[in-house]
Protein backbone atom coordinates (compact mmCIF):
# COMPACT_ATOMS: atom_id res chain seq x y z
CA UNK A 1 0.00 0.00 0.00
CA UNK A 2 2.85 2.42 0.79
CA UNK A 3 4.63 1.56 -2.44
CA UNK A 4 1.64 2.33 -4.19
CA UNK A 5 0.77 5.48 -2.55
CA UNK A 6 4.55 6.64 -3.69
CA UNK A 7 3.73 6.02 -7.48
CA UNK A 8 0.77 7.77 -7.33
CA UNK A 9 2.33 10.86 -5.35
CA UNK A 10 5.14 10.65 -8.37
CA UNK A 11 2.76 10.76 -10.97
CA UNK A 12 0.70 13.89 -9.41
CA UNK A 13 3.99 15.96 -9.29
CA UNK A 14 4.99 14.68 -12.52
CA UNK A 15 1.30 16.02 -13.52
CA UNK A 16 1.73 19.44 -11.79
CA UNK A 17 5.44 20.38 -12.77
CA UNK A 18 4.30 19.62 -16.50
CA UNK A 19 2.44 22.90 -18.99
CA UNK A 20 -0.85 21.92 -20.08
CA UNK A 21 -1.49 21.27 -23.39
CA UNK A 22 -4.07 24.24 -23.70
CA UNK A 23 -3.89 27.91 -22.36
CA UNK A 24 -6.82 29.73 -20.82
CA UNK A 25 -7.43 33.63 -22.17
CA UNK A 26 -5.82 36.33 -20.14
CA UNK A 27 -9.26 37.59 -18.43
CA UNK A 28 -10.48 33.76 -17.52
CA UNK A 29 -10.32 34.96 -14.28
CA UNK A 30 -12.85 38.19 -14.14
CA UNK A 31 -14.87 37.00 -16.37
CA UNK A 32 -15.74 33.95 -13.89
CA UNK A 33 -16.00 36.64 -11.34
CA UNK A 34 -18.34 38.42 -12.86
CA UNK A 35 -20.44 35.32 -13.97
CA UNK A 36 -20.30 33.83 -10.63
CA UNK A 37 -21.15 37.50 -9.14
CA UNK A 38 -24.41 37.59 -11.25
CA UNK A 39 -25.42 34.17 -10.24
CA UNK A 40 -24.76 35.26 -6.82
CA UNK A 41 -26.75 38.64 -6.72
CA UNK A 42 -29.28 37.18 -8.66
CA UNK A 43 -30.21 34.19 -5.77
CA UNK A 44 -29.87 37.36 -3.03
CA UNK A 45 -32.49 39.37 -5.44
CA UNK A 46 -34.70 36.72 -5.78
CA UNK A 47 -34.13 35.29 -1.80
CA UNK A 48 -35.10 38.89 -0.67
CA UNK A 49 -38.28 38.80 -3.17
CA UNK A 50 -39.57 35.87 -1.78
CA UNK A 51 -39.27 37.36 1.25
CA UNK A 52 -41.19 40.23 0.80
CA UNK A 53 -43.75 38.58 -1.09
CA UNK A 54 -44.42 35.83 2.28
CA UNK A 55 -44.51 38.99 4.56
CA UNK A 56 -47.02 40.52 2.33
CA UNK A 57 -48.88 37.02 2.48
CA UNK A 58 -48.20 36.51 6.37
CA UNK A 59 -49.72 40.02 7.08
CA UNK A 60 -52.73 39.58 4.34
CA UNK A 61 -53.56 36.41 6.12
CA UNK A 62 -53.52 37.44 9.72
CA UNK A 63 -55.87 40.76 8.44
CA UNK A 64 -58.24 38.03 7.40
CA UNK A 65 -57.92 35.85 10.29
CA UNK A 66 -58.42 38.86 12.59
CA UNK A 67 -61.73 40.08 10.60
CA UNK A 68 -62.84 36.33 10.64
CA UNK A 69 -62.59 36.52 14.63
CA UNK A 70 -63.78 40.06 15.18
CA UNK A 71 -66.58 39.64 13.08
CA UNK A 72 -67.62 37.58 10.55
CA UNK A 73 -70.61 39.18 8.77
CA UNK A 74 -67.80 41.72 7.73
CA UNK A 75 -65.60 39.51 5.87
CA UNK A 76 -68.39 37.65 4.04
CA UNK A 77 -68.94 41.19 2.44
CA UNK A 78 -65.27 41.40 1.75
CA UNK A 79 -65.25 38.06 -0.21
CA UNK A 80 -68.97 38.56 -1.97
CA UNK A 81 -67.55 41.52 -3.27
CA UNK A 82 -63.83 40.16 -4.30
CA UNK A 83 -65.96 37.08 -5.65
CA UNK A 84 -68.13 39.71 -7.51
CA UNK A 85 -64.74 41.22 -9.32
CA UNK A 86 -62.44 38.66 -9.05
CA UNK A 87 -60.94 39.56 -12.93
CA UNK A 88 -60.15 42.84 -11.51
CA UNK A 89 -59.04 41.80 -8.20
CA UNK A 90 -56.87 38.89 -9.81
CA UNK A 91 -55.19 41.25 -11.97
CA UNK A 92 -54.48 44.10 -9.60
CA UNK A 93 -52.63 41.41 -7.49
CA UNK A 94 -50.97 40.21 -10.26
CA UNK A 95 -49.73 43.84 -11.29
CA UNK A 96 -48.65 44.47 -7.55
CA UNK A 97 -46.67 41.43 -7.64
CA UNK A 98 -45.17 42.13 -10.86
CA UNK A 99 -44.00 45.42 -9.78
CA UNK A 100 -42.58 44.12 -6.75
CA UNK A 101 -40.90 41.33 -8.76
CA UNK A 102 -39.87 43.95 -10.88
CA UNK A 103 -38.76 46.46 -8.03
CA UNK A 104 -36.87 43.64 -5.82
CA UNK A 105 -35.16 41.59 -8.49
CA UNK A 106 -34.96 42.89 -12.29
CA UNK A 107 -34.09 46.43 -11.65
CA UNK A 108 -31.57 45.83 -9.17
CA UNK A 109 -29.81 42.75 -10.89
CA UNK A 110 -29.41 44.92 -14.40
CA UNK A 111 -28.18 47.91 -12.52
CA UNK A 112 -25.84 45.65 -11.16
CA UNK A 113 -24.80 43.74 -14.39
CA UNK A 114 -24.30 47.00 -16.19
CA UNK A 115 -21.99 48.44 -13.58
CA UNK A 116 -20.39 45.65 -13.98
CA UNK A 117 -19.88 45.37 -17.35
CA UNK A 118 -18.35 48.77 -18.07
Amino acid sequence: MLEKDKYTESLLDEALKMQPSYSLPKDFASKMAIKVGRKMVLQQYLKEFFIYFLAIIGIAGTSIATLLYINSDTLQNWLSIAKSNLISVSGIAFIALFILFVDKVLLPYFHYTTKRAF
